[in-house]
């Protein structure tokens, strides 16, 4: 076996025990005493360098999960109640971490006199807007058209992302999704008509994300329902 990787197996020995974190314990420990071997020694750094990269992946990956909750929780509560009574956000507003992305939500709230209202930006992977939605009111729907395989994200104007994931042929191209089955076309806009590959619901339901299959490439459609209200807002 190749030394500069020889804690790969140790690692996937661990996870495949009834207790994989006990296990995965014991594996560093025997990870770091073979490191300290001269035919080790490439290997352990190269373990090291992996670890690393691993915990800045999920401290990334929390910071996202705290930054959507605290978008859902002003979503929420923006319209019922004052933002700084709502004891839901404290956690938010005591935090020396968080406090500062607090305040610039609740003056993008106070900017707009606190009318409801989203700008939505998709992303590709390499971070290029492929194009944008803007709703306001209580309720609104739009959509972004020639979407083609590949990795994206959807963002407010304040920076969170909201969803993300890698869509393929057989999301976003009709043959792929559903095949053998006929293709129904809207006489006006030549999009596809019939059900979306994915549906997701963003902000405790406020947002759904649908993605349409068409000829050679799809849509994102996004329906805004804000709590309350009708479509006649939009």
């Amino acid at each position: 076996m190749n030394n500069d990787l020889y804690f790969v197996p140790i690692i996937a020995q661990a996870m495949q025990e009834t207790h994989p974190e006990h296990a995965l314990r014991q594996a560093f420990v025997d990870i770091t005493a073979l490191g300290r071997q001269p035919a080790y020694a490439r290997g352990f750094q190269q373990f090291q360098e992996f670890m690393a990269v691993s915990v800045d992946y999920f401290r990334t990956v929390d910071a996202l999960a705290t930054r959507v909750r605290m978008a859902e929780l002003v979503a929420e509560t923006a319209d019922t109640v004052q933002l700084d009574q709502d004891p839901a956000l404290d956690q938010f507003r005591r935090d020396p971490r968080w406090r500062a992305e607090y305040e610039r939500v609740i003056a993008e709230i106070a900017k707009f006199g606190g009318k409801r209202r989203v700008e939505l930006t998709l992303m590709d992977s390499a971070g290029v807007a492929v194009g944008s939605i803007r709703l306001a009111g209580s309720a609104g729907s739009g959509a972004i058209s020639r979407i083609a395989a590949g990795t994206y994200s959807l963002t407010l104007d304040t920076g969170w992302v909201l969803w993300e994931d890698t869509l393929t042929e057989g999301d976003l191209v009709w043959a792929a999704a559903f095949p053998g089955r006929p293709l129904k076309l809207a006489a006006d806009t030549g999009e596809a008509t019939e059900e979306p590959t994915k549906k997701i619901e963003l902000l405790d339901g406020e947002l759904t994300l649908c993605v349409f299959p068409g000829v050679e490439t799809g849509r994102i459609a996004i329906e805004w329902r804000a709590p309350g209200g009708d479509e006649d807002d939009g």
